[in-house]
């Protein structure tokens, strides 16, 4: 493999909003995903029995969502510069992509790190991925860091508005383009080139299906419903949203939208109360704190319980 770009995977176990990952795939060179190991350069950071427990079950999620796009995800332990040098030889690799951090040490390692691969002909690439603004672009008049918040606070909201501004001009411009206006003839061109299926479904008739499905599903409920099956109306209620959207009836969009929100939030506590026990599980120190976390999600779901069946009503009423 040569030309390849590796991404380092540093706090940021994503593939959705990550920069540096972003960026290396822009290039169209192979990606090659690492983590590397090395708590001995976290100095007073270093990942407590926690940390390591979400630290384990982010890795494999990023692993399985790597594997199902045709990825691998290297892991890989021991100092991080002798390691990347390592795979730059062994991959051919011409650049490096990672996100920052902003602590200390991580920020000293990065630094040091940075050298030695450009002093190698190596492109170091880093990315925020994690702040609203980066501290090292933003200084005072006497090119320091700032001291007081309210002058930091005016002059990041400067310069979100500019670049607000910046980004909307470029797309007035690019909806003004002629490039655009051709794009939009030859997308009527070929909506008109469509020749009839001659089936007489509508989107509106599409709408009412889903909703009946629904209406079924909920008939069938219990009156003490498991998670489970508040979880299948919750997905058969977005069917709908979605159904309705289509067909551009705002009304019931809205209601739907409410009733995939109650249920959403009874399906977001359950998933809550299965990690925070698995949590307490594997670090003991934390059973206490897990416990009465997992009190309030439980009156969090007792309280949805009584709100879906009227989310529900205000849907049907609003599908009439």
């Amino acid at each position: 493999m040569t030309g390849a770009a590796i991404v380092w995977f540093r706090q940021d176990l994503r593939l959705r909003d990550n920069p540096a990952l972003h960026a290396a795939n822009a290039t169209g060179e192979p990606v090659v995903p690492v983590y590397i190991w090395s708590p001995e350069e976290e100095g007073g950071w270093a990942p407590g029995s926690a940390s390591r427990w979400w630290l384990h079950h982010s890795l494999q999620a990023l692993e399985s969502e790597l594997a199902a796009r045709g990825s691998r995800l290297i892991l890989a332990t021991g100092p991080a510069l002798q390691t990347l040098q390592e795979l730059v030889r062994r991959t051919g690799a011409s650049a490096v992509y990672w996100n920052r951090r902003y602590e200390p040490a991580a920020v000293k390692c990065a630094n040091q790190l940075a050298q030695r691969l450009r002093r190698a002909q190596i492109k170091v690439f880093e990315s925020n991925s994690s702040l609203l603004s980066d501290p090292s672009t933003f200084h005072n008049q006497a090119d320091k860091p700032y001291q007081v918040y309210t002058a930091f606070q005016r002059t990041l909201l400067r310069t979100l508005e500019r670049r607000r501004t910046s980004a909307r001009t470029a797309l007035l411009r690019s909806l003004a383009s002629n490039r655009y206006f051709s794009l939009l003839d030859r997308f009527a061109q070929e909506i008109d080139g469509l020749e009839s299926s001659g089936a007489t479904t509508t989107l509106e008739s599409i709408a009412e299906k889903e909703l009946k499905k629904l209406r079924k599903k909920v008939r069938a409920t219990a009156d003490e419903p498991a998670d489970d099956e508040l979880h299948v109306l919750r997905k058969r209620g977005k069917r709908v949203r979605y159904a309705y959207e289509l067909a551009g009836d705002g009304a019931v969009v809205t209601r739907a939208k409410d009733f995939q929100d109650v249920l959403g939030e009874h399906q977001d506590s359950v998933v809550a109360e299965r990690t925070l026990r698995e949590l307490a599980a594997s670090a003991p120190d934390f059973a206490i704190v897990a416990g009465r976390m997992i009190e309030r999600e439980r009156a969090s779901r007792i309280e949805v319980r009584s709100l879906w069946r009227t989310a529900w009503k205000r849907l049907v009423r609003a599908a009439k």
